[in-house]
């Protein structure tokens, strides 16, 4: 969650700070670079479902995927739509 965070705070101070724009572009895709890395390396829908239960810095009484409900609030398209994560978004959906 913590790089998701980073990764909005990122995209602010490239608003703010226009003359380091492109270091904070290069940052925040090297954020959401990992979270996707991160993504990648579950081997199972077990993994996928542990990474997205995770409930660091989250709400305890959220619903399902809370990883997921934090990556919809900071706008990480990228995380929300990659194949895995869109799996067990459809698996919870048509069970």
């Amino acid at each position: 969650m913590s790089s998701f965070f980073l990764s909005k705070k990122f995209k602010q101070l490239q608003v703010m700070e226009t003359e380091y724009k492109s270091t904070y572009e290069e940052l925040d895709l090297q954020v959401q670079n990992f979270t996707l890395d991160l993504l990648n390396q579950c081997r199972t829908s077990e993994e996928v479902r542990s990474l997205l239960n995770s409930t660091e810095m989250a709400d305890a009484n959220t619903n399902s995927f809370p990883l997921l409900q934090v990556a919809l609030q900071m706008e990480q398209k990228k995380f929300v739509s990659h194949p895995k994560c869109q799996a067990q978004v459809s698996a919870l959906w048509f069970s």
